[in-house]
């Protein structure tokens, strides 16, 4: 189940540009251990002076964070003739409307992929927040 939480370098990343929603897990790192751990929605009467709290929220709830509030949609595609994932970061508004043909809007979407194949869904998706990360 702990692949459902993006990691703690991505939530720090995250963080630093907003992510601010209440998740149920958070990442609890101290000189000793690095674990997600499971305090509830609230960090109430939690104190270590050597933790360092950040939450770890889902990567669905990235993706509507992303959706919602930045309007790109993030997905990462399956690639049934290679059986590998690629990744897009489209802001909303970017529509196949916008363009004379289908084919000019896919040449176009190129420039919001990454050109990386992954193996596994989530690291596929990680990186698809990254570069969307560096849009906003």
């Amino acid at each position: 189940m702990d692949e459902l939480f993006v990691s703690y370098e991505l939530a720090l990343k995250l963080k630093e540009k907003g992510f601010n929603l209440n998740c149920f897990r958070y990442w609890n790192i101290t000189p000793f251990f690095k674990v997600p751990s499971l305090y509830g929605s609230s960090l109430d009467g939690y104190s270590n002076p050597y933790a360092r709290i950040v939450s770890a929220p889902t990567y669905q709830q990235v993706t509507d964070w992303f959706r919602d509030v930045h309007k790109i949609h993030i997905c990462a595609d399956f690639l049934p003739n290679t059986k590998q994932y690629a990744t897009t970061f489209v802001p909303i508004y970017f529509t196949p409307k916008e363009f004379d043909t289908y084919k000019a809007y896919h040449r176009q979407r190129s420039e919001y992929s990454t050109t990386e194949k992954f193996d596994k869904y989530y690291d596929a998706l990680a990186s698809s927040i990254e570069e969307a990360l560096k849009l906003i």
